[in-house]
C-alpha cells in the first residue's frame, strides 16, 4: 500500500475512529492523540494488513487496544459511549435562540432529547454496539470482530438493547 492511499484510508475513517474512541475515553483531547496514535500504528504494521479483510475492522481494532492501553496506564475509567452525548449534541441544546420554534421542530428536539436520555441510560457495553451499528454503519459481522466476541452474541445484545429502548418508549 502506497503512503497516498494510506492517506486517502485515513481521511476516510478518521473522524469515524475518532468518535469511537472519544466515547470510550470521554476526552476530546486524550481521543486526539489516540485516534492519531492509532493511525501510526497502523501505518508502521500495514504488512500485517490482510487486504482480503475490511480496513475499517481493522483500523478499529488498532484504536480500540491503543484506548484501552492509554486507559490501564493513565488508569482512567471506561466511559458509557454515550454518556457525554454532548459531543454531538443538538445545536437547539448549545445555542439560545430567541426565536419563538414551529411545533414540529420542537417536538423533534424534546424527541431528540429523549432519544439522548435513554441512550445516555444504557450500560456501556449495550451503547457500544448501537453506535457501531448504526452510526458506524459497522455490520454485526465486524463488530464481533472488532469486540472478540462471537456475532450471535452482538446479535442477541443488540436486539435486547433495541426492546430495552422501545420500551422507554411505549406509551404508558
Amino acid at each position: 500500500m502506497t503512503e497516498q492511499e494510506f492517506a486517502a484510508l485515513m481521511k476516510q475513517h478518521n473522524t469515524h475512529v475518532f468518535r469511537f474512541v472519544r466515547r470510550m475515553v470521554g476526552d476530546e483531547a486524550v481521543a486526539e492523540d489516540i485516534t492519531q496514535d492509532a493511525f501510526i500504528k497502523a501505518w508502521n504494521s500495514i504488512n500485517s494488513f490482510d487486504p482480503e479483510k475490511k480496513f475499517s475492522t481493522w483500523i478499529f481494532q488498532i484504536a480500540k487496544n491503543t484506548a484501552v492501553d492509554v486507559m490501564r496506564k493513565k488508569k482512567i475509567p471506561a466511559i458509557s459511549a454515550i454518556q457525554h452525548a454532548d459531543y454531538d449534541g443538538e445545536i437547539i441544546d448549545t445555542v439560545a435562540d430567541v426565536t419563538p420554534l414551529p411545533p414540529q421542530v420542537l417536538a423533534s428536539a424534546e424527541q431528540a432529547h429523549e432519544v439522548r436520555q435513554a441512550l445516555e441510560s444504557l450500560a456501556p457495553h449495550e451503547a457500544q454496539i448501537i453506535q457501531l451499528h448504526l452510526e458506524e454503519d459497522m455490520t454485526f459481522a465486524d463488530i464481533a470482530d472488532l469486540l472478540e466476541e462471537p456475532i450471535d452474541t452482538i446479535k442477541s445484545r443488540y436486539r435486547r438493547t433495541l426492546l430495552k429502548l422501545r420500551a422507554k418508549f411505549a406509551p404508558k
